[in-house]
């Protein structure tokens, strides 16, 4: 089976992955309020801590 690199797919997928993260981004970022940014910042220090051993 060979495989080509379909140029124009590519860009349909990259337009689409950014027309997503253009929508969903912007919501995520209101939806916190100071306490849950607070509260996301220490629940990733935790998994990178743990992560580290």
């Amino acid at each position: 089976m060979t495989h080509t690199f379909d140029t124009d797919t590519f860009y349909l997928l990259v337009a689409h992955i950014e027309a997503e993260e253009n929508e969903l981004f912007p919501s995520a970022v209101c939806a916190f309020d100071d306490g849950g940014w607070d509260a996301l910042e220490m629940a990733h220090r935790a998994v990178v801590e743990d992560a580290a051993g």
